[in-house]
């Protein structure tokens, strides 16, 4: 059976404290924490993102992906190396990437061999 959980970019306007606090009232058992500038962006120092995943941990929260907005079409493939800090720090088995710019979603078919 499937978890039921929740990107916590559902809360853009609650800072991490209170998304924890919100998914283990309601029973969430799974997150994804967003990689926008309101949860953990790229550069988020790693002991609050090991802070965070030990809160998660406490509460009995899974964090089975990091959600980043790498965009594959526009980004650096170097810059990806922030969200894989994070996403190591929390324990997360998957990063969801997009395949174009997560604003704009680009020409895939002009997409170079390293993108």
């Amino acid at each position: 059976m499937n978890p039921i959980g929740l990107c916590s970019m559902s809360f853009p306007d609650e800072n991490v404290e209170t998304v924890i606090e919100i998914c283990k009232r309601n029973k969430v058992e799974a997150l994804e924490w967003s990689g926008r500038s309101y949860h953990l962006p790229p550069g988020t120092p790693e002991p609050r993102v090991s802070q965070v995943a030990a809160m998660c941990a406490d509460a009995g929260i899974s964090l089975p992906s990091y959600g980043s907005y790498h965009g594959v079409y526009n980004d650096q493939p170097a810059d990806f190396a922030a969200q894989l800090d994070i996403a190591e720090a929390l324990g997360c088995g998957v990063i969801r990437v997009w395949a174009s710019h997560w604003g704009d979603p680009g020409e895939l078919s002009e997409m170079t061999a390293e993108q």
